[in-house]
Order: structure tokens, then sequence, then C-alpha cells
């Protein structure tokens, strides 16, 4: 397995270990200034693709809190993608997986300190 600190945006076989802020919500969360940064090809793809993309992306996003796992298969492919690029500040880890899928883990504040190997101070 390959682990990499950048952020690659083009790879279905790059899996992620995402941290959010506790005050992070998806409700309230600003999709349309995301949305906007994206490439242009890739906002007509999302546009054509999904029905409503900031619903799609905030149900995906709200999933993978409640499950601490999102699958690539969990929404469609370039939902996914544009995932990557909402989600790449929170990123702490880009993962090679050989199998083909790519999936994010949300990690909580006990499991960041074990992956960083960084001992907690009391």
């Amino acid at each position: 397995m390959k682990t990499r600190n950048g952020f690659v945006s083009n790879s279905s076989s790059s899996s992620f270990v995402v941290l959010f802020p506790d005050d992070f919500n998806p409700d309230t969360f600003d999709y349309k200034a995301k949305f906007n940064e994206l490439d242009k090809m890739l906002q007509h793809e999302l546009e054509s693709e999904l029905n409503n993309p900031e619903e799609d992306i905030k149900s995906a996003l709200k999933k993978l809190i409640e499950k601490r796992y999102l699958s690539e298969y969990s929404i469609k492919h370039t939902g996914f993608l544009v995932m990557r690029e909402i989600l790449k500040d929170y990123v702490l880890e880009d993962i090679d997986v050989p199998s083909g899928s790519g999936y994010y883990t949300l990690l909580n504040n006990k499991q960041i300190y074990k992956v960083l190997k960084i001992k907690k101070e009391d």
C-alpha cells in the first residue's frame, strides 16, 4: 500500500482519511462556493449526472459522518470526484489501494493520534 501526503483528484483507486473540525456541519457548509471553484468541465458533468448536486453531496457527507465510511459506490462517479475537491482541506492521508475502488474514512480524535503516531498528552 502506498501512502501520499499530497491530494490526487483523478485516481479512483485512492482512498482518503478525513478529519473534520468539531464545528463542521454539512447543513451549513458553503457548497456553492466550492462548486464555483471546480473546473468548468467537472461542473457540467456534476450538473448533468446528479439531479440536485448540493443535496446529493450534502447527503453523502452526512452518510460519511454517520457511518464514518463512504464508498465511491455510495454516490455517482462525478459526485465522488467533487467530494474529493470539496474535502481536500480535511484529508489527512491519501492512500493508494490496489483494489481499484476508493473510499473515505472519517476518524475521531482518538484515532487521529494513533494514525499519526502521536502520544496524547493528558
